[in-house]
């Protein structure tokens, strides 16, 4: 340990404290390198808990077993764990050099911090659960035909173009505001239409930094001869300016055509209806690829067999990462369905 001689012994004490706390985050925790992004979004979570309890006057722990919300739970506890690791961490180094009471003050709400949320962590949630909003749920009770009488509302829509790119590839909302490149190639009898996406989410041990699912299509129809329609003159990208927008459209346009359909429509249940026609008839394990994750884990929260809808189409993905993979044959024979 470093040289705190020039602090009282209380000072000492959490600091010691903090460290040997810190170690067992460290060696309870994966090895990954956050993002920025990550990062900023883990200070504001923490502060934003801290301020509540605050207010309440409750303790971390008291806070964290009344959440009823496991992306809450998980989520609020690695931000806090991360948050007071690097507050006591930068006022140790602070300390090293001398007194400071602001430092002083921080590695000792630290010192107890830490030990709170480590014992959230290994508490794990004990509020019961809430029911979680299944976006895969919603899609039960649509016509096959949904995502066609979504897109053919309005073809004059400045979304019209988003809902067919939405429709085909699965992309996030996020990636059209990053913005799809859609191009369209005649050799021979075969058609192929392509869409590039820019990957969101993306970290140095996850995500696809870019994906490309391309259609090879000997008779084009329905949204695949739409979608040809848009770059017939030259490639094209489609995008949109703000997710939250697009899909307010979405569950607009859903409400007037379905108007008995009980569970909301949003951007995210093209995804999964994507999802669920790729698995459906093909190897699931790549799914994972097609939506752009590089775990091949993930495609169990996408759709599911028993909700694929649509016409017929071979694909194949290409990604960043596992570079030229495509998406095997069907095991019985026949074609993807989109």
């Amino acid at each position: 340990m470093k040289d705190f001689s020039h602090l009282n012994h209380e000072t000492k004490v959490a600091i010691d404290t903090f460290l040997k706390q810190a170690k067992l985050v460290a060696a309870r925790s994966k090895a990954s390198i956050r993002s920025d992004k990550t990062s900023e979004e883990y200070v504001r979570i923490a502060k934003r808990i801290f301020k509540k309890c605050s207010v309440s006057g409750q303790s971390i722990e008291q806070y964290f077993s009344a959440i009823d919300n496991k992306s809450t739970f998980f989520k609020g506890a690695a931000a806090i764990k991360c948050y007071v690791t690097d507050t006591g961490i930068q006022a140790v180094r602070t300390l090293i050099d001398s007194y400071c009471p602001v430092a002083e003050h921080n590695i000792k709400k630290a010192a107890v911090d830490i030990q709170q949320i480590l014992n959230v962590i290994q508490k794990g949630m004990t509020c019961k659960r809430k029911k979680r909003k299944s976006k895969r749920a919603a899609l039960s009770g649509l016509p096959d035909d949904w995502r066609e009488q979504i897109c053919n509302y309005n073809k004059k829509s400045k979304y019209y173009a988003a809902f067919l790119v939405a429709s085909l590839t699965g992309c996030r909302p996020s990636e059209l505001c990053n913005g799809v490149l859609v191009s369209y190639r005649n050799e021979g009898e075969d058609n192929f239409l392509k869409f590039k996406i820019k990957g969101a989410k993306v970290t140095d041990s996850s995500g696809q930094e870019w994906r490309e699912i391309i259609y090879r299509i000997s008779n084009p129809e329905g949204m695949l001869a739409d979608a040809i329609a848009l770059v017939q003159r030259g490639d094209k990208t489609i995008s949109i300016e703000n997710p939250a927008n697009f899909s307010v459209e979405i569950r607009r346009i859903a409400k007037e055509v379905f108007s008995e359909h009980k569970k909301p429509i949003t951007a995210y249940c093209f995804r999964h209806q994507f999802a669920a026609n790729l698995k459906a008839h093909g190897d699931g394990d790549l799914v994972s690829l097609a939506l752009g994750h590089r775990s091949l884990k993930t495609k169990k929260v996408y759709g599911h067999r028993g909700q694929k809808r649509g016409k017929s189409y071979d694909i194949s993905v290409n990604t960043s990462h596992d570079i030229s993979t495509t998406i095997a044959p069907p095991k019985n024979g026949g074609s993807y369905e989109v």
